[in-house]
């Protein structure tokens, strides 16, 4: 086998590994209710809690738009909540 071969071969197998582990982890989140959007925010949050919108929108690779569905989809589950920063009059989410 030559090498273009092997490295489109190991590509193959790392997507589907990929997508095996996307799957699971799916899986596993909606028994608590969670979509694997709204735990990956969850999960950046416990890292950054008190981060502006526009820097998780970034963090997530995600349009502000959609993160804030996010956001109050995870606020009304009681998950997280939005607090002010100094400075700004809009709230920001917090774990």
């Amino acid at each position: 086998m030559n090498i273009i071969a092997m490295r489109a071969a190991f590509v193959d197998e790392l997507s589907k590994a990929s997508r095996k582990l996307r799957t699971l982890f799916d899986a596993r989140v909606r028994t608590h209710g969670l979509t694997l959007s709204r735990a990956r925010l969850l999960m950046h949050l416990v890292k950054a809690d008190g981060a502006t919108q526009a820097e998780l929108a970034d963090a997530l690779e995600v349009e502000q738009p959609s993160l804030v569905g996010l956001v109050d989809a995870l606020e009304k589950m009681g998950h997280i909540e939005r607090r002010a920063i100094d400075g700004d009059r809009r709230p920001g989410p917090s774990f």
